[in-house]
């Protein structure tokens, strides 16, 4: 999707793609999601959140993210993501894979990824 969307209170599960987010894909959009459940959601990237939208803002904020297999939350180009208070958990995947065109304006506090390592 395009423009600006807010995702807020929802359980996200079960949804497939061939092609990006499983569950949400932000393209090119300036996002708000919170308080949400996203689970088992599959795709080729980004089987939780994916965003490439270029110069566009997303928080990602109080989000519990379980994923089997793919990635909690995958950026792809999207700038100025901010990911904060979140639970990401993961069974095959990246809890965050961020591309270096996402690391500008990149940030993540207090979010906690699962399995910890032993």
């Amino acid at each position: 999707s395009s423009g600006h969307m807010a995702i807020l209170g929802n359980r996200i599960e079960g949804n497939q793609t061939d092609g990006e987010g499983g569950g949400i894909n932000g393209f090119n959009a300036k996002a708000r999601v919170n308080n949400n459940i996203i689970t088992g959601n599959i795709a080729d990237e980004g089987g939780g959140i994916y965003n490439c939208g270029f110069d566009k803002q997303m928080t990602i904020i109080n989000n519990t993210i379980y994923q089997t297999t793919g990635d909690a939350v995958q950026l792809g180009g999207a700038t100025n993501v901010n990911v904060r208070n979140n639970i990401l958990w993961v069974s095959g995947g990246y809890a965050m894979n961020v591309s270096s065109t996402s690391q500008p304006g990149f940030q993540s506090i207090c979010t906690s990824t699962l399995p910890l390592a032993a």
